[in-house]
């Protein structure tokens, strides 16, 4: 379960964070954000371990650590991917791909492949810095008959334990599920919450969690498509993120970050940090 408790990070890292990935052991923690480094925190002295040198204008827009612990990947707006040395912060490989902003970056279980999500309905995958794959999602925005197709602005990647299935969360709502390796498609669900998915879980190969949320309201759903919670905020919900086991859901909505149980559908617990919040994350071994 989770306690409550509140420390600070101590380092000399300016402007507004809007990336955080804790690693797979749950004793770093990464951020990034806009005209700032990408930089490595110790969890348990709050001190900074490392921090890029020369990032100039590289604004961060997703992060990623490999299964092993030994690799963090960072994306930004423009398209382009680093992927550093998690112990030493080295740069191991970069990569500058087509012009789309990344959304989103899984390691798959290899640990060697990174998958990426953009704005442009495009899931690549890349290993030893250089695209090895891409896969084009056709959205469909409406039910049934009505239904057309339409681009999937991907924003959410989830891959399930096993390494069998990567779960695509996009703008117009739905979800879609692939086969590994083959990159089939196993189920496109359209499910009741209409709007983007700002949080997806995969803690098996048939059962996920898609949170949504628009100003005022989190709205969650798994595989019957059916809304399970819904939580109310009046300074709008600035980001939400899944535990890794699916258990748990965070939310920060202006200067409120709230802890949300799964299975009782309760608010278990929140607080109020000084400053606006603009990006949350669960440690692995909450």
């Amino acid at each position: 379960g989770f306690r409550s408790e509140q420390s600070s990070l101590t380092g000399s890292v300016e402007g507004r964070v809007s990336g955080l990935e804790f690693s797979p052991d749950g004793l770093s923690l990464a951020t990034g954000g806009h005209a700032q480094p990408v930089a490595l925190w110790s969890v348990a002295s709050g001190t900074m371990e490392w921090a890029e040198d020369g990032y100039g204008d590289f604004a961060e827009s997703a992060l990623a650590f490999s299964g092993d612990n030994k690799l963090l990947a960072a994306a930004d707006l423009l398209g382009r991917i680093q992927i550093r040395d998690r112990r030493s912060g080295a740069l191991m490989s970069r990569v500058t791909p087509d012009r789309h902003g990344i959304n989103v970056l899984r390691f798959l279980r290899d640990c060697q492949t990174l998958a990426s999500g953009a704005s442009d309905s495009t899931v690549r995958f890349w290993r030893d810095g250089k695209e090895i794959r891409r896969i084009a999602v056709e959205g469909r925005r409406g039910l049934g008959s009505k239904a057309v197709c339409c681009a999937v602005w991907i924003g959410q990647l989830a891959v399930d334990p096993l390494g069998r299935t990567i779960a695509i969360g996009g703008e117009e709502g739905s979800v879609y599920l692939l086969d590994l390796p083959s990159g089939e498609p196993r189920r496109v669900l359209a499910p009741e919450i209409i709007g983007s998915t700002h949080a997806l879980a995969l803690p098996s190969p048939n059962a996920w969690l898609q949170a949504s949320a628009d100003r005022t309201s989190i709205r969650l759903s798994g595989p019957d498509g059916q809304e399970r919670l819904r939580g109310e905020s009046a300074s709008g919900v600035t980001a939400l993120a899944f535990s890794s086991d699916g258990a748990f859901l965070v939310s920060a909505s202006g200067q409120l970050v709230g802890l949300w149980n799964i299975d009782n559908m309760r608010l278990d617990w929140s607080f109020r940090p000084s400053e606006v919040v603009y990006s949350v994350a669960i440690s692995p071994d909450h």
